[in-house]
């Protein structure tokens, strides 16, 4: 950490500027909260559909406010929020035009552009590695999933620039999961370090004081718990295109009656209902650990996901306590395992323990902070 902290000081006697692009799942928040110092200037670039779909009360989200009520609340109370294609006297003037409508995106791109160049290094996700690549400024690049799995192998003018993007970063985090990995060595990249999200650990595991979203295949599994006997009701968050083959299956499988469907819920009501939770479905079909599977084991509640633990070895030093698979027979297996409230909560204990062994803020700041370092030494060699 000395030596970051001198490279800063060398660097310039003003505060470090970095820029963070993108905000995927609210991953913003989480990385403006780990740079944050007394030695740094963070602005963060989003774009308004990135607010819009934003559920965090950091940027006035849940609340029912449209865009112009939050943009507003962000220069009031963030003005280092920067939403860069909100422009909306210039886009009236604009698309009046023939072909207004491109030429404002390409002028608000450029403007982009433009206040990435001001930073001394930028910290991107998904497919704001162009827009850094562009600005002649070093960057940090943080594949999110498909920047990597799929836009970096297109043959278009997309893919060249993201391929383009990814080689020219001075470090680039990204998943452990097989595609990742093949698809990095394809296009002439070396992944640096695993992607890990800095999601807030809390010392101890929040009190239990029962039943969340799953997918069809974690259903089934729990359906024939159901049907053994096993006394639980299951929660589902209306979210996805599949919403209504997920009530069909329930009404097929005849366990209405234990099942109830919620509406997409704002970061503070899914932390609540976290916490209700005897056990939390995930996803069951990407192999790698999203922000709930994080949330979940942080808050000491039971994970069922489905975790490529070969992958796994790629970042971590011991597979997760989780309820693992892919198939309905695997997971039931699992969930037979648990048979009661205990076994659930132990497993939820363990998954904290995890998760504050392997996701440690400080040991992530510092990695990032170095890494930011020295792309800023890249930034001044050339």
């Amino acid at each position: 950490m000395k030596r970051f902290e001198q490279s800063f000081s060398d660097t310039n006697e003003r505060r470090m500027k970095v820029a963070i692009a993108g905000n995927l799942c609210d991953t913003t928040i989480l990385f403006e909260k780990l740079l944050q110092s007394e030695d740094t200037e963070i602005s963060t670039y989003l774009s308004c559909k990135e607010l819009l779909d934003s559920k965090s009360s950091e940027l006035f989200g849940g609340g029912g406010l449209d865009l112009e009520e939050r943009v507003q609340l962000l220069r009031e109370a963030r003005p280092s929020v920067h939403v860069w294609d909100y422009a909306p006297k210039f886009a009236r003037i604009l698309r009046c035009l023939p072909g207004g409508s491109v030429l404002l995106m390409l002028i608000l791109y450029l403007n982009l552009v433009r206040m990435l160049h001001e930073a001394n290094c930028v910290v991107s996700f998904a497919w704001y590695h162009i827009a850094s690549l562009l600005s002649r400024r070093s960057y940090v690049a943080f594949s999110t999933g498909a920047d990597l799995q799929e836009i970096a192998i297109e043959s278009s003018i997309r893919g060249y620039l993201m391929r383009r993007a990814f080689r020219k970063a001075c470090s680039v985090y990204a998943s452990y999961d097989s595609t990742s990995r093949a698809n990095a060595t394809n296009i002439g990249v070396t992944i640096s370090r695993p992607f890990l999200m800095p999601w807030p650990v809390p010392e101890r595991f929040v009190s239990f004081k029962v039943t969340e979203g799953p997918v069809r295949v974690f259903i089934r599994a729990w359906a024939r718990r159901i049907k053994d006997g096993w006394k639980s009701t299951l929660t589902i968050v209306e979210f996805g295109n599949d919403i209504e083959a997920t009530r069909r299956l329930v009404s097929e499988l005849e366990i209405d009656e234990y099942v109830r469907f919620i509406p997409l819920l704002n970061q503070t009501v899914l932390q609540e209902c976290v916490e209700k939770a005897d056990l939390v479905a995930d996803q069951f079909d990407q192999g790698t650990p999203g922000v709930l599977a994080l949330q979940t084991m942080a808050t000491g509640r039971a994970l069922s996901i489905y975790w490529d633990l070969y992958s796994s070895l790629f970042a971590y030093s011991v597979p997760p306590p989780v309820i693992n698979g892919n198939n309905d027979e695997t997971l039931y297996r699992g969930l037979c395992k648990c048979a009661s409230r205990q076994d659930l909560q132990e497993l939820g204990r363990r998954g904290h323990n995890w998760m504050k062994a392997h996701y440690d803020r400080n040991r992530i700041r510092e990695d990032l902070r170095l890494s930011i370092s020295f792309a800023t030494r890249t930034t001044m060699v050339r």
